[in-house]
């Protein structure tokens, strides 16, 4: 089966971590591993087993129907996780990361933290400056396409930024990623992107077709998310894919 890369990215509160649960309950994205960044998980308590950072790169992986959840905290750690993954083989099927906007903050925050190109008697405390903000968007790319590599499914959640069109004044949604070029080149990164939001009834839909005030993508050959997802799940997301005979997203 070929496999696919999505991102989520919506308003706290929407229902991102149990949609990326979903994954656990597809044979096709089973055995499914979250990396948790923000430990948010108590929408999905009952269904998630945590396994330890040390387990997962000893390929110590539990055999079980649960969703699997490895806590980051420290860049340093998310560099083992990929690392174990692009050197070994492994049964997990997917990987969710909650989210890939706290990954940008943790970057961001990493660079700073070690005063790359700071100059003398300037706090680490002090805003990133142009330096910071290079090596940022190289690391931060580097990192998408890496997640992309693997030959697992890849689900990135991400918050939503919400910003006004200087032309329009419209406001504008996207996913939050931090710095200018990220945001456009992770688009060409993966297969689709999704907008996650709920009605005035309260009912879950996910978008991934832009318009001038959403920045989605829908990467299937014909635009097979050309109508909006209701309550989606991971299982509904592959198999409109699968029934229109498509062996690989664009």
């Amino acid at each position: 089966m070929e496999k696919y890369s999505f991102v989520f990215f919506s308003r706290p509160g929407i229902g991102k971590t149990t949609l990326l649960a979903t994954a656990a309950q597809d044979e096709r994205t089973a055995p499914a591993l979250m990396l948790d960044f923000e430990a948010h998980t108590l929408s999905i308590r009952s269904k998630i087993q945590l396994i330890s950072v040390e387990d997962l790169c000893a390929g110590k992986i539990p055999e079980t129907d649960k969703y699997l959840v490895v806590r980051i905290r420290e860049w340093e750690e998310l560099e083992s996780v990929l690392d174990y993954f692009e050197e070994n083989e492994s049964p997990i099927k997917s990987i969710g990361v909650d989210s890939i906007s706290e990954i940008s903050y943790m970057n961001i925050r990493k660079i700073c933290r070690r005063g790359t190109g700071r100059k003398p008697g300037i706090s680490e405390d002090e805003p990133p400056d142009i330096t910071h903000w290079q090596t940022y968007t190289v690391q931060m790319l580097r990192l998408v396409r890496r997640f992309r590599d693997l030959p697992q499914h890849i689900f990135l959640s991400a918050q939503l930024d919400e910003y006004s069109d200087p032309g329009t004044g419209l406001s504008l949604f996207k996913a939050a990623l931090s710095g200018q070029e990220v945001p456009r080149q992770v688009g060409h990164l993966v297969d689709c992107i999704g907008y996650y939001f709920a009605d005035r009834e309260g009912k879950r839909i996910m978008q991934f077709t832009p318009n001038n005030r959403i920045i989605a993508k829908d990467g299937t050959e014909g635009s097979l998310f050309k109508e909006n997802i209701d309550d989606p799940t991971i299982t509904k997301l592959l198999d409109t894919i699968e029934r229109s005979g498509q062996g690989i997203l664009l």
